[in-house]
């Protein structure tokens, strides 16, 4: 079993991957935790660098400015400090000891096939294990970085607070080859399995990942990621924040198939969410109203579900959109009071932070935006939404140039995102507000080739062209405009922009679209 370490007035639960104040899920990177847990399980004596570095990094080379960043973060996590070391002493060229008090106690880690019913595999539907990725050819001193990818993403994936993720101790007893999905499912409870693995050749790093059901067997999904052979650190990081960034939306999707099977009398609470998020994700008027009826439903049968709640308001964000502007300002008003409650329920749920943030930005309050999204991307690095929503807030704010980054981030964590096309636009739109027209170009044409784009692109692309004085390609595609959107005018498009500040870019952008002849009122 697992065991929990109590220090201070904190808690660190190895089978959980959790530090926790009471109730209160600290936010903690994987290397941070290993190195606390690590000096917390030998409080009894000095731990050497030379240890740590061969047990947490695996005897991998790293420099001395990496582990004395790693320390200090412990130290701010539990309340310390490199003057004070109350809890944590450093002793000149011994290494480090843990000296405050720790209790022991032993935690509620998941027990192997012999305690396992076979139904609960069905009952852990949204449950996944990670086992130690593969590296065939690898020299056998460089397995580490299998083992390190995946317990990176097991990292990641655990800060999704509707997914139930398998410790590593207990998910890397098994290696790929070692049971059938089947028989690794039934033994520790889950419903998916992850593997992978990882190939080195002529300076770049290929990671083949897999999803199996472990019901069935069947396999459900791979990719490949593909990166040049630099620091192997950071290629490790960056291809575990890839990787949990695409399976979690895949999972999402998969779960919500099946709930979708379900009668509709059978349905509890996080069903009723998982119905929701369906028909959100397909970005209609009509299927985000249905969305609302469906975590309305979730909220009658369990008001403390702070994803239902987050739901609401995320609807609500994107009605302010694909609504009619008549009930704009309501939308907004339910953005705002559904993302409080959920925040209000679980502070430290990324996806609540990031419904917020998203409400907060679009009524202007940048901000509050900011540190909301910043929280939610702390709580969870590899939220590609996130990421996309900070930008959108710094490019609306007027800092186009601070946006660039995030809207980078979001497209390499999640390129086949079903909102990628907003991706892309607002990166162009970014360019656009820096006179960067020939980089603006590229993105939006980038983001009008989506199958599900609307009109927006196609807007930003016809004023774009009219500001360039290209009219006669502005006219041409003000024509497709007005096809996808009848009734487009001026003063549409100044309500349009409704979560930006007026001024002089809003005023160049209608210029560009009076160029391309839109007409300035309907009629």
């Amino acid at each position: 079993m697992s065991e929990i370490y109590r220090f201070a007035d904190l808690e660190l639960d190895g089978s959980q991957f959790q530090v926790r104040r009471g109730r209160e899920v600290l936010p903690v990177q994987p290397q941070v935790f290993d190195v606390l847990l690590y000096l917390l399980k030998h409080h009894d004596r000095v731990v050497s660098k030379d240890e740590l570095l061969d047990q947490v990094w695996s005897g991998r080379f790293i420099s001395e400015t990496t582990l004395s960043s790693r320390i200090k973060a412990v130290r701010k996590l539990i309340g310390d400090t490199g003057k004070d070391q109350r809890l944590l002493k450093t002793l000149r060229n011994r290494g480090y000891r843990f000296v405050g008090d720790v209790e022991v106690a032993l935690g509620d880690a998941r027990q192997l096939a012999s305690s396992i019913r076979p139904t609960q595999v069905d009952a852990q539907g949204a449950s996944i294990a990670i086992l130690p990725f593969e590296c065939p050819g690898c020299d056998p001193g460089q397995s580490w970085l299998g083992e390190g990818i995946a317990a990176d993403i097991i990292a990641l994936l655990a800060r999704h607070r509707w997914l139930t993720v398998i410790a590593r101790g207990s998910s890397f007893v098994f290696k790929v080859g070692d049971a059938t999905p089947q028989q690794i499912g039934a033994s520790l409870g889950i419903g998916f399995l992850l593997t992978g693995r990882v190939r080195r050749h002529g300076g770049r790093i290929r990671i083949d990942a897999e999803l199996a059901d472990c019901k069935s067997g069947r396999h459900l999904w791979g990719q490949a990621f593909d990166k040049a052979e630099t620091d192997l650190f950071t290629v490790q990081e960056e291809i575990a924040e890839q990787i949990a960034a695409s399976i979690e939306p895949e999972l999402g999707n998969i779960v919500r198939q099946r709930v979708i099977s379900k009668e509709d009398s059978d349905l509890d609470a996080w069903d009723c969410c998982q119905r929701g998020f369906w028909h959100l994700y397909r970005f209609t008027a009509d299927d985000l109203r249905s969305a609302r009826q469906w975590f309305d439903r979730a909220i009658q049968i369990d008001d403390k579900l702070p994803r239902a709640h987050g739901g609401l308001a995320y609807v609500a964000v994107q009605l302010a959109f694909y609504g009619p502007p008549s009930k704009r300002s309501g939308e907004l008003q339910t953005a705002l009071a559904s993302s409080q409650r959920a925040v209000d329920i679980d502070p430290w749920n990324a996806f609540s932070r990031f419904v917020r943030g998203r409400a907060l930005s679009l009524v202007l309050n940048f901000p509050e935006a900011q540190a909301q999204l910043e929280s939610a991307i702390e709580l969870n690095p590899s939220f590609a939404q996130a990421h996309f929503a900070l930008g959108f807030c710094l490019t609306n704010w007027d800092r186009p140039a601070e946006a660039m980054a995030y809207f980078d981030k979001a497209v390499l964590l999640s390129p086949h995102d079903p909102h990628i096309w907003t991706f892309h636009h607002m990166r162009a739109m970014a360019h656009f507000r820096l006179g960067q027209t020939t980089e603006a170009e590229r993105y939006v044409r980038t983001a009008v080739r989506q199958p599900n784009a609307t009109y927006w692109p196609f807007a930003t692309l016809c004023a774009l062209l009219g500001d360039t004085g290209r009219r006669e390609e502005a006219q041409a595609i003000a024509d497709r405009l007005t096809r996808m959107k009848p009734g487009y005018t001026l003063d549409f498009a100044r309500q349009d922009f409704f979560f930006t500040c007026p001024g002089p870019f809003v005023d160049r952008y209608l210029r560009g679209l009076e160029r391309a002849g839109v007409p300035a009122a309907s009629g």
